[in-house]
């Protein structure tokens, strides 16, 4: 060995390190599988604590079995006096004593000029391992010693695989004074944040002499400053390359095996020895077999930055399909003596960008004075036609005074030197071009020594523009590329921008693509299918969606589904858009129509490389969102239309994601938060339009959107659960108007009542919306700016605009009304309907008419013959006749709700009346048949709104219908009836078919509780009570198990070896009930007066109650009393406390949860057929012919059904729809 060691320190190989292995970067990284990487957590951290104590062992031995293995040393085998030593232990030229010599093969003349490469030999490297700075706290550094000869492929290799370090995007190797370097304490603290800045917001690596001197500890104490503020989560990697032969204190890392960690003391070397800096995060100390040498690791390090420069950089590797770039070196030059001259001329000569730091003295002062002082001269580049550098002309004038100032600073006793140095300095600054000066004492330009750094860059490449932008994309630094790239001077196009553009949006980097957007960069002509499907292909493999897409892929591919066990895939993800489009459907349920599924030809996997995207906007939107990159999905959103719908089903899918992560709770709440300020967006949209048109708002909320799963806002806002927008004025309106029809909103129940009785009286009693003049003022004039709903001057004598009216998902059909090119013609008012059937292809046929307004003001509005049940409820601006009144009155939803209010009402009533006076076995009365056909007509009407929920698959159809809890109060009704009816004709069930029907009776009294939601002060105290059961039912679990404890024991005390089934459980559960409300059954307990038989056997016998024992008597009424302290006092006060809790809680939100519930009741009545049962069996006849008739046309004319044609005109309308942007 090259080095004897000392008494060693350092901890054997199976003590593991306490601290965690750092210089990994990026969140991403955690995720991807790579080779001894299973244990990091984000930004390389390892996980602590015994479970990953099993994983560290492991990654240590072989880590260390690799080293060994790799790694070598050189050690001194030759033996050459040195004339200057003295004393019995003679120093070799190699600078260590003959007694340091591992072993010396021979030994020469004091005369023979030591070589290393002759007189070494190499040897397994021996120190190597993990670094901990005794009396620094948990600083831990990496640390390896290396043979000078190495390869530099093999130092990265063990930087990467071993040290587990990401490839930088950014190489910032530091050179300069490694001693005496002062700098003020204001400049000191610029050039730390300056520093740090750079390297994390480029994701550098810093590259320094190592040591704890000179520029090197203001590097390491720059790092330190970071790491103890905790400004950025990703950690500095700072590497120190230095000589091995000049560590103080090296022998304390010699350990054969590895150190894990090497106790290394830091104190005040000797002349010819360094310290290493505790800062530093990794160390590679270059052997040449030498002791207090510099300068002999200057070598390898060039040769390592080189090879780092030709790997592309992080964000390439990480992102496969985005643009790659090379490792970019920069070379920041501070002080220094000939050794920094030396660096930066072989740097430049190396085309390496220099940035020069003026005022910090020594070199770097002197090459910034040639600098500043020679001429700039633009030259033609050999070999490469067109282009040009920038080059310094450095005059003899100029030469003598750069030797002048060299012999003054490091002297000029030996004129060799002289013009060696000389010479660096001339040359370095005639590669003008690459030499960038910072002055750290301007004010101006201190604070941005990490802007001067990437301007040096730029500065090398100043004609190649395209990789200008690549630099700055894997920097991450926009403000770089504004301010340095993007100039008024220079046109971009969209194919030079169209790569990068796809390389920021797949990386994240929404600065970028604001850039990219704002010069030149279109979305329209960007994104392709197969881009789109690029983008999925290419998704971090970690997340809710990646893990999505492989189960919708293995569920594809998978020819059964009995093998879908979740195997971890380090291949990519292949998906096609049919793919993702099942992925959102899953997340956003089955009424939402996946645009893929609706339009496959266009986005089919094979398709046409160039066709583009509906609406690219929506598209990466859509893909941010499920990716959770909220600040990218804002900006996409922002550029997008319709920004109700789109930050309402946002809000969607991050609840859904949310939902999915159940071990993940952090990120599950991140998306909670987002989720919820996509709905605040949504307010803030709606806010705006409610506050500019109320009409139009309205029906922007009902308007059936093709790009967004064909729903309505409204719709998807009731699917995701977002009571603030649903308790929202818009949406109220909307629903009163829903509710109320065509008649106006300030009818009062009174008149309703009255003319439901008295028909006759509606035309006199009801008004209509057509019958308040005041209506007309909704027709308003349109202005430059803003769409309104009006009637142009000049429109008379002119055709009306085209129509084209769409159902939607609510069950609800508006028509389009068109604007632009039919801005001066008359238009109607925009009619929303209520659906009679609900059937799914039940819509009408869009048709074109063509009306003159001198017409119009003759004509009499006419009920809508298409629909059964259809509801108007805006002005028509025409007259009403008495039918059509009739019509509107019994279409509205509000005329539907009280007739099956009153129907049920009278059903219970009759149901009462067989129940008390004539149920009778076999024996049925008129009113028995009449119940009979009522209870079928709901069974009916179950099955309609069965069918016709929005679920298209036969599992989700029966998922939504259970899903609502009245639906099951029904079946249970129906299921309950059946059975008691069956049971009402067999003598041995007659007495449970009366039970079983006064039970169902109950039930059905229950279920009136339902109309109730419609009041808005009885409607939230029925959501207090249903909260409260909930409430109740986790109170009851509580309580069985204190009436288990307390009935149990006073069972066995008092009435020891009872075997009578019936009386155990009686006396278990009966009586320890009913003693919570006070009866206590004390004249039993006591046996005070209470008859009782006391021989076991007689009670048995004569099956009478036995006498409670003796020591019973006196132990089960202290029992009683604990049991009543506890359930009395305890348990029923909790209770009470529990309510109160959810009172208090509820009655915040009380008037948003009734708002939202009401929504379903409004939209029951607006779907059910007009006519209440029992009569409504005729409606439901009429709903089965009328749906038996469609199937038929449409098995006939499949090309015409109705579907169909309603999606062509909606296609043909949607761009010219009168309804507001959103």
């Amino acid at each position: 060995m090259a080095t004897m060691p000392s008494k060693n320190r350092v901890q054997p190989i199976e003590k593991h390190s306490k601290t965690t292995k750092g210089g990994e970067s990026g969140w991403q990284s955690s995720f991807l599988p790579r080779k001894g990487g299973k244990n990091r957590m984000k930004n390389g951290h390892r996980r602590t604590g015994s479970f990953s104590s099993s994983f560290g062992a492991s990654e240590q031995t072989e880590s260390c079995h690799w080293i060994r293995n790799h790694v070598e040393m050189r050690e001194c085998i030759t033996f050459i006096p040195d004339e200057k030593s003295k004393g019995e232990d003679k120093k070799c030229k190699c600078g260590y004593l003959r007694s340091q010599h591992h072993r010396i093969v021979k030994e020469k003349s004091s005369d023979t000029k030591w070589n290393s490469l002759k007189h070494t030999a190499t040897a397994k490297t021996n120190a190597f391992g993990e670094l901990e700075f005794v009396g620094f706290g948990q600083r831990v550094g990496k640390f390896v010693r290396v043979n000078h000869t190495t390869e530099p492929e093999v130092v990265l290799k063990l930087m990467r695989e071993q040290w587990q370090l990401e490839l930088p995007n950014l190489l910032i190797s530091v050179t300069g004074g490694a001693k005496n370097f002062y700098i003020k304490p204001r400049l000191q603290e610029v050039f730390r944040k300056g520093l740090i800045k750079a390297a994390q917001s480029t994701g550098a690596w810093i590259i320094t002499g190592g040591t704890h001197t000179g520029v090197m500890k203001h590097v390491g104490e720059a790092v330190r400053t970071n790491a103890v503020a905790g400004r950025s989560s990703n950690k500095v990697v700072a590497i120190g390359v230095a000589t091995w032969g000049i560590v103080h204190h090296k022998d304390e890392l010699i350990n054969p095996q590895g150190s894990f960690p090497a106790g290394y003391h830091l104190e005040d070397p000797p002349p010819g020895r360094a310290a290493l800096d505790p800062n530093h995060s990794h160390f590679i100390l270059v052997d040449d077999g030498t002791n207090e040498q510099f300068g002999k690791e200057i070598k390898l390090r060039a040769e390592l930055e080189k090879r780092i420069s030709e790997h592309k950089t992080r964000a390439s590797t990480q992102a496969p399909g985005s643009s790659s770039v090379s490792i970019p070196v920069v070379l920041l030059a501070l002080q220094g003596g000939p050794g920094t001259l030396e660096t930066v001329y072989q740097g430049v000569s190396n085309n390496t960008p220099a940035v020069i730091v003026e005022g910090s003295g020594g070199a770097a002062d002197i090459l910034a004075y040639g600098f500043n002082h020679s001429l700039e001269e633009v030259v033609a580049v050999e070999g490469h036609i067109g282009k040009h550098e920038i080059v310094g002309r450095v005059d003899k004038q100029l030469e003598e005074e750069l030797r002048e100032k060299i012999m003054l600073e490091f002297g000029g006793n030996d004129a060799s030197k002289l013009n060696k140095w000389t010479m660096w300095a001339v040359e370095s600054i005639k590669k003008k071009q690459l030499l960038s000066i910072f002055e750290i004492d301007s004010r101006e330009s201190a604070k941005n020594i990490d802007v001067a750094m990437l301007r040096a860059l730029l500065r090398a490449n100043k004609d190649d523009y395209q990789h200008q932008l690549k630099l700055a994309l894997a920097w991450n630094r926009s403000d770089i590329a504004e301010t340095d790239i993007f100039t008024a001077d220079r046109r971009w196009k969209q194919e030079e921008l169209a790569d990068l553009m796809y390389s920021a949006i797949l990386e994240d980097k929404v600065n970028f693509v604001k850039l990219f957007l704002e010069n030149g960069v279109s979305l329209k002509d960007f994104l392709t299918v197969r881009r789109l499907q690029r983008l999925y292909s290419e998704i971090p493999q970690s997340g809710v969606l990646f893990d999505m897409l492989q189960k919708r892929l293995r569920e594809r591919l998978s020819p059964s589904k009995t093998n879908m066990s979740r195997k971890p895939s380090t291949a990519k993800v292949s998906v096609t858009m049919d793919d993702v489009g099942h992925v959102i459907q899953s997340l956003m349920g089955e009424i939402y129509v996946p645009l893929y599924e609706r339009n496959p030809e266009r986005y089919k996997p094979d398709g046409d490389p160039k066709t583009l995207c509906e609406d690219p906007t929506r598209e990466l939107f859509v893909y941010c969102v499920l990716l959770n990159r909220q600040e990218m999905a804002r900006l996409f959103w922002e550029e997008g239309k319709e920004g109700v719908a789109a930050a309402l089903v946002a809000s969607n899918l991050l609840k859904s994601m949310a939902s999915e992560l159940e071990n993940d709770t952090e990120l599950s709440e991140e998306m909670s938060e987002h989720a919820d300020k996509f709905e605040e967006l949504a307010l803030g949209v709606l806010n705006e339009c409610w506050g500019e048109d109320e009409l139009r708002t309205q029906l922007l909320l009902v308007r059936e959107l093709y790009l967004w799963g064909e729903l309505t806002c409204l719709r998807i806002a009731i699917s995701g659960n977002h009571l603030n927008f649903i308790a929202h004025s818009a949406c109220q309106a909307l629903l009163n108007n829903i509710w109320m029809g065509k008649m106006a909103l300030d009818t009062s129940i009174i008149r309703l009542f009255t003319c439901i009785f008295i028909p006759p009286l509606v035309p006199a009693l009801i008004y209509f919306r057509e019958d308040q003049k005041e209506e007309e003022t909704l027709i308003e004039p349109l202005g430059t700016e803003e769409r309104h709903f009006s009637i142009a001057p000049g429109s008379i004598r002119r055709p009306r605009p085209v129509v084209a009216r769409t159902k939607t998902s609510a069950g609800m059909i508006v028509d389009n009304i068109p604007e632009g090119e039919d801005l001066n013609k008359s238009m109607e008012m925009v009619v929303v309907h209520s659906s009679g059937s609900g059937l799914k292809n039940n819509q009408p046929t869009p048709q074109v008419q063509f009306k003159e307004k001198d017409e119009e003001d003759e004509e009499e509005y006419e009920a809508p013959d298409t629909e059964e049940g259809e509801l108007d409820f805006r002005s028509s601006g025409k007259r009403i006749s008495a039918l059509t009144r009739f019509y509107l009155f019994y279409d509205a939803p509000i005329t539907t709700f009280m007739h099956n209010v009153l129907s049920y009402i009278l059903f219970l009533c009759l149901y009462s009346v067989v129940i008390l006076t004539q149920f009778e076995f076999n024996v049925l009365s008129v009113i028995d048949y009449i119940l009979a056909v009522w209870i079928f007509t709901l069974l009916c009407e179950e099955i309609r709104q069965l069918i016709t929920t929005e679920a298209r698959s036969v599992s989700g159809k029966l998922r939504e219908y259970v899903g609502n809890y009245w639906n099951l109060f029904d079946l249970v009704n129906i299921i309950t009836f059946i059975t008691a009816f069956a049971l009402r004709f067999f003598p041995g069930t007659f007495s449970a078919a009366r039970v079983l029907y006064s039970l169902n009776l109950m039930i059905f009294f229950f279920r009136l509780l339902h109309i109730f939601y419609i009041n808005k002060e009885m409607g939230p105290k029925l959501i207090m009570i249903a909260r409260m059961l909930k409430d109740l039912i986790f109170f009851i679990f509580i309580l069985i198990i204190f009436i288990l404890a307390y009935g149990v024991a006073s069972q066995a005390i008092l009435y020891p070896n009872e075997t009578r089934v019936g009386t155990v459980l009686q006396g278990i559960f009966h009586k320890s009930y009913f003693q919570i409300y006070g009866e206590l059954f004390l004249e039993e307990i006591m046996n005070d007066g209470f008859t009782c038989e006391a021989d076991y056997a007689t009670a048995i016998a004569n099956n009478t109650q036995r006498c409670p024992s003796e020591i019973g008597t006196y132990l089960v009424p202290v029992l009683l009393g604990l049991y009543m302290l506890v359930t009395n006092v305890l348990l029923l006060n909790l209770l009470i406390a529990m309510f109160g809790y959810t009172f208090e809680k509820v009655q915040e939100n009380t008037d948003k949860i009734w708002k939202f519930q009401r929504y379903d009741l409004i939209k029951e009545y607006s779907d059910r057929p007009p006519l209440a049962p029992p009569v409504i069996l005729f409606s439901h006849i009429f709903l089965l012919f009328r749906a038996i008739t469609m199937g038929c046309c449409k098995r006939c004319r499949p090309g015409d059904s109705v579907m169909s044609e309603a999606g062509n005109c909606r296609e043909k309308t949607a761009d010219s729809m009168g309804v507001p942007e959103q």
